[in-house]
């Protein structure tokens, strides 16, 4: 039987005509390591029964080495209370029994050995089923005692299966942007990578890789990240994406869609908001997260399997650079069909345009006119044409925004009033 690392068996066992008191308990066997995670569910007959099942599960809560013993009374009855004295399973004996045990790797935490390439074909994982004999005072019943000896068979059965490599997913990170003052944004660097075996790639395509970024809480000095915080992410050196915190302090990032055997993918990570801070924060303990979603019928990669994660990292907010524009002029009359000259000097802003609004005759509101011009030099005096424009009062209205990701964000809008005469 061939399965995929991320897949389930089945294995069943009969047993009959076992006389009390030769056996003990019976044990499950494993011939390679049971990776963290992994789900055992056992069905047996009903006391008294023929057809109806009882279930019982055993799910390892880390890793089992190869060769490990699990008694068959570490499993749990499904649905009973964990206090009762029925929620453990109690072997019988005397009687014919079916034993049928579904082993499921879905959830697993699998290992991943560094360098493994997609030359490693698999492992042959050996299931075995067993009891051990009696004991009497120690000593197993089938020894010789005088010039009698009791020879009881062994009782044990064995399901080989081929269990395939899989894929490797790994999510390393340089830090070192992140920890340099020198460096203007102070990123953090992620490559989320995989390495996906042919004979699995099936099982895998269409599936979504997400990463989930937050700060652990599993220190007192970890300080929150607040959350006006957003996530800039730029993907392989392109376009920048905005991703806010969810209701639970995490960002999340999806990264894209698995279709083939390999592939690679950098991410540049940095923290930005729309308030002003006068002071840098580093926000450590820091987490990342790589889940594939669950399968390829939905893009919740967030809510699927956890392929790897790196953690104590750091993120850090930059102290503001704070915008500024400036207008120089004293002039406040113009004549129809004139220029208005001005001066306009900005910093820290990365688009300015001009707009020209005229005052309603009747009223003090403003309405935007059809003017509309972009700056492209701070400090420059800027040429204005009033062509077109009637007498009366005027707003000279200078934004200044900044560009966030696709989006730009206006920070900042300075009047300048001026007056057309009718000279």
């Amino acid at each position: 039987m061939i399965i995929g690392a991320d897949s389930v068996f089945t294995a069943q066992f009969g047993v009959s005509n076992r006389q009390a008191g030769e056996y003990g308990e019976p044990y499950l066997k494993f011939g390679s390591a049971v990776p963290a995670g992994t789900t055992i569910i056992m069905q047996t007959l009903k006391t008294g029964q023929n057809t109806d099942q009882d279930y019982w599960y055993y799910k390892t809560g880390q890793e089992l080495a190869a060769e490990s013993i699990l008694k068959l009374s570490a499993f749990q009855k499904m649905g009973a209370d964990s206090s009762s004295p029925d929620s453990s399973y109690s072997d019988l004996t005397g009687r014919k029994q079916e034993y049928r045990f579904v082993v499921d790797f879905t959830n697993a935490v699998e290992t991943q050995t560094a360098g493994a390439g997609l030359e490693n074909t698999g492992t042959a994982w050996n299931l075995v089923f067993a009891f051990t004999k009696a004991e009497n005072n120690g000593n197993p019943l089938d020894a010789a005692s005088g010039d009698t000896e009791t020879v009881i068979p062994d009782l044990w059965e064995t399901v080989t299966v081929m269990k395939n490599a899989g894929g490797r997913f790994t999510l390393e990170t340089d830090n070192t942007a992140g920890l340099d003052t020198s460096d203007e944004w102070n990123s953090l660097n992620l490559t989320a990578a995989y390495h996906i075996s042919p004979s699995d790639l099936p099982m895998w395509t269409g599936r979504t890789l997400g990463l989930v970024i937050a700060v652990s809480g599993d220190r007192a000095d970890a300080a929150p990240i607040p959350r006006d915080m957003r996530l800039e992410v730029q993907k392989n050196g392109g376009d920048t994406t905005l991703y806010p915190q969810n209701e639970n302090g995490e960002f999340l990032v999806p990264i894209d869609e698995i279709s083939k055997n390999s592939d690679t993918r950098s991410l540049t990570l940095r923290l930005v908001s729309d308030t002003y801070y006068f002071q840098r924060q580093a926000y450590q303990n820091v987490t990342a997260k790589l889940y594939a979603s669950a399968s390829a019928d939905t893009d919740a990669s967030f809510k699927g399997k956890l392929l790897a994660e790196q953690g104590g990292l750091t993120l850090v907010r930059n102290a503001t650079a704070l915008p500024s524009v400036k207008v120089e002029t004293e002039k406040r009359l113009y004549p129809q069909n004139g220029v208005l000259k001005l001066p306009v000097t900005y910093a820290n802003v990365d688009k300015v345009e001009a707009t020209i609004w005229k005052q309603n005759e009747n009223s003090s509101e403003y309405t935007n006119t059809a003017f509309r011009q972009e700056l492209d030099t701070s400090g420059e005096t800027n040429d204005f044409s009033l062509n077109g424009q009637e007498a009366g009062s005027y707003c000279l209205k200078i934004t200044a925004s900044k560009t966030e990701g696709e989006s730009i964000r206006t920070i900042m809008e300075v009047p300048y009033y001026f007056i057309i005469t009718n000279e």
